[in-house]
């Protein structure tokens, strides 16, 4: 029990790149108040950091009728003019009824060119209305799936415009009237959920590798995505590594971002790789026959990681990218790109214009990486920002809390 809860939580975490230890305080955190009852989130009391109290109950993920899975798009697909997959023929699934579908390892190979946008891999859920959907960024280590529960939760409860029952619904009674045995009426309306998409950063996941791991580099990624899907405005939200991507890409292009969320992270340069070149070196020290089930493979990777790697969840996190490929056992993460741009990683590019819209900084109340020291520089780079801790939540906000970090994101969002 114990090791599936931990496998459980590697699949929902991130890795910090914010540095191996504690930041220097700058003065005293806010004193933490006791949330009210369902309520979501209290006004901040002093500053700018405030608690986040718990929200309502998520709607139940279970249905009772099986629906076709969710596509997921893998990049550079074969005979396509644009390395993008074309429009799916087939007719999208009520997002009720849309599983995400992981990357497969054995995703045609690609060989971007260094300084170019990459083909990132995507996977979408929700409706396409007028309102700009959500784009959510993973952390250092992770792929989309981190966010796959965080991305479901949001199109169920973050119902928008509506639209009206007819055109894809089942078919009005002769005769006209309402239909028999329902509560609307014909002409009634539904409600239309938000586009929530979730990427795979390069060197991540179903993306393409590259030999360069820059936040200028994942910014572009982003956007070339952005113009091939045609979204010409979005809603940022990105944790810890994809927190970083997300502030540089509402600093380069604020006319892409409506609006920007930064989970647990702060646009501020820490310098520490040690710990995490620790873990580089480790995974690449791994050493597993090839033929062996997935079962037995994982188990001997995780004994090689824990003289290095010693926290349970952080191993399984880790081991969620150790995929097989024709019978061999590889990482699906580039380790030599990111061994290479660790500094870049730890840093954060320097701007010097800020980004007019909207932002929430959504830490942890037990986490560093957000501190009352990166206080002047959040708001020289982003004026309109708030920041806000859910309390009891460490670095791997959406997984410790999830309950309130929805609600704090559902809080933040513009109303339908």
């Amino acid at each position: 029990r114990k090791g599936s809860a931990a496998r459980r939580a590697g699949a929902e975490g991130g890795v910090p790149t914010g540095g191996a230890g504690p930041l220097p305080r700058g003065g005293p955190r806010p004193p933490a108040l006791t949330p009210p009852p369902r309520h979501g989130v209290r006004p901040p009391p002093q500053g700018l950091g405030s608690p986040v109290g718990p929200g309502r109950r998520p709607l139940p993920l279970t249905v009772a009728t099986p629906q076709p899975p969710l596509p997921f798009h893998p990049p550079c697909q074969q005979g396509s003019p644009w390395p993008y997959p074309p429009t799916p023929p087939w007719p999208r699934p009520h997002p009720d009824h849309a599983p995400f579908v992981p990357a497969s390892p054995a995703t045609p190979p690609c060989h971007p060119v260094p300084g170019r946008a990459v083909p990132l891999a995507y996977a979408e859920v929700g409706g396409h209305g007028d309102r700009p959907p959500l784009v959510l960024l993973h952390g250092l280590f992770g792929s989309h799936g981190n966010f796959q529960a965080v991305a479901r939760a949001l199109v169920r409860r973050g119902s928008g415009k509506v639209r009206p029952w007819g055109r894809g619904e089942a078919a009005a009674p002769r005769g006209g009237g309402s239909r028999a045995g329902s509560a609307r009426g014909w002409g009634d309306t539904v409600p239309l959920p938000r586009q929530v998409l979730t990427l795979d950063a390069r060197n991540h996941g179903g993306s393409p590798h590259s030999p360069l791991m820059t936040y200028e580099a994942m910014s572009l990624d982003v956007q070339h995505l952005l113009t091939h899907l045609g979204i010409t405005k979005c809603i940022l939200l990105g944790h810890s590594m994809g927190g970083k991507t997300a502030m540089t890409l509402a600093l380069q292009r604020p006319d892409l971002v409506e609006r920007l969320i930064s989970v647990d992270i702060s646009p501020i340069s820490t310098a520490p790789v040690s710990e995490f070149s620790a873990y580089i070196s480790a995974m690449k020290s791994v050493k597993i026959p090839d033929g062996l089930p997935r079962s037995v493979a994982r188990q001997m990777a995780d004994d090689q990681l824990r003289p290095v790697v010693q926290l349970p969840q952080l191993r399984q996190f880790l081991l969620t990218n150790l995929v097989e490929v024709e019978g061999r056992y590889i990482w699906r993460v580039n380790l030599e790109a990111i061994s290479h741009h660790l500094a870049d990683i730890m840093n954060f590019p320097t701007f010097h214009k800020p980004y007019p819209g909207p932002a929430l900084f959504l830490g942890g109340s037990n986490s560093p990486y957000i501190s009352s020291k990166d206080y002047p520089e959040i708001q020289r780079l982003f004026p309109k920002a708030e920041v806000q801790y859910i309390k009891g939540a460490g670095h791997i906000v959406h997984q410790d809390k999830f309950e309130e970090f929805i609600t704090a994101v559902l809080n933040f969002l513009p109303p339908p």
